[in-house]
């Protein structure tokens, strides 16, 4: 496509109304050219293609900075891919936001902050999960719960869509801007319907079949009656190897992170456990002890390396993105 042309995720946004950054779609050996048009003084995001299967938690998703080798980036790109969306380097908060469309309307929910850290090494993105502790200021948050509710006006009334959905994006200076459309139950939906005790995944099985029938004000209303006083989530992280468990009490605070015996201040747990491929750590927060308002993506970084130092795991040297609204 020309650059004029747009994306099928970008002509969504723009029938939904909602703000969005450009983007464009093509083969791997144009990506370099598309830089010159599309990067932002952060640079450009590459994202590969389905060749190789489904990928997703950043794997195949590149920051392109300015100074970047985009000879190098490209012969990576095309051991993976046939072709990669190529957008500019969005700075802020990386977060989502999600809906529940019904019959009659659309069920939306609290902002979710997406942990996605980028490596100091390298520039590559780590995904460590998500949690609603983070209070976006109130423009965003009404900003991005208008963006669900019209996108999933938009899947109701254009493709019959029913059940939930998520809009990925950053939350930056000039606004919220989408990055992807998760067509699916995700984090935010289990998190929040968890809280409040509503069935979601049963629901959306129940109501795809025709045997539900359910106002989406009334599940909206009684999610948000609960989680915005009940936040939830969590970090994890991957390591290569195989260790022996283990578990500890930390103390999340805004100075640093530390493990502690006390549990008069301890505010979550981090445990080490196996995965299907290597190990995992899951850090698990104290929804009554983690104040509501700041983002926790500053904390993950302490406590990937808080992780390291105490089980030698191997984790990547990762920085939190800027908040640009402090």
């Amino acid at each position: 496509r020309d650059l004029e042309d747009k994306t099928v995720v970008d002509e969504l946004w723009d029938l939904a109304g909602v703000g969005r950054a450009p983007s464009r779609v093509v083969a791997v050996s144009e990506a370099a050219s598309a830089v010159a048009d599309l990067a932002s003084t952060g640079g450009t995001v590459w994202v590969a293609d389905n060749r190789t299967g489904w990928h997703g938690g950043g794997e195949y998703t590149q920051w392109v900075p300015p100074d970047a080798d985009l000879a190098a980036v490209t012969a990576w790109f095309s051991d993976r891919a046939d072709r990669v969306r190529v957008m500019p380097f969005l700075e802020g908060i990386p977060c989502s936001i999600h809906g529940f469309v019904t019959a009659d309307g659309v069920a939306v929910f609290l902002p979710l902050e997406l942990f996605i850290m980028r490596r100091t090494d390298r520039p590559e993105f780590v995904y460590a999960q998500g949690a609603t502790y983070w209070s976006p200021p109130e423009a965003i948050t009404e900003e991005m719960r208008r963006a669900a509710r019209s996108v999933g006006d938009h899947l109701r009334e254009s493709f019959g869509y029913r059940g939930g959905f998520g809009v990925d994006g950053v939350a930056t200076i000039d606004g919220f801007r989408p990055t992807e459309l998760n067509p699916r139950l995700t984090l935010g939906h289990w998190i929040q319907g968890r809280a409040a005790e509503v069935p979601l995944g049963p629901m959306e099985r129940l109501m795809l079949e025709g045997d539900l029938d359910v106002p989406a004000a009334a599940i909206e209303e009684r999610v948000l009656s609960v989680v915005d006083e009940q936040r939830g989530g969590g970090m994890m992280f991957f390591a290569s190897g195989h260790h022996e468990a283990d578990e500890a009490a930390i103390h999340v605070m805004d100075s640093g992170v530390a493990f502690t015996e006390d549990e008069d201040v301890a505010t979550g747990t981090m445990a080490l456990g196996a995965a299907p491929s290597g190990s995992i750590v899951m850090v698990r927060l104290d929804p009554e002890r983690i104040p509501v308002g700041p983002p926790l993506g500053p904390r993950t970084p302490d406590l990937m390396a808080l992780a390291d130092e105490r089980w030698n795991l191997g984790l990547p040297p990762v920085e939190a993105p800027r908040d640009p609204f402090q």
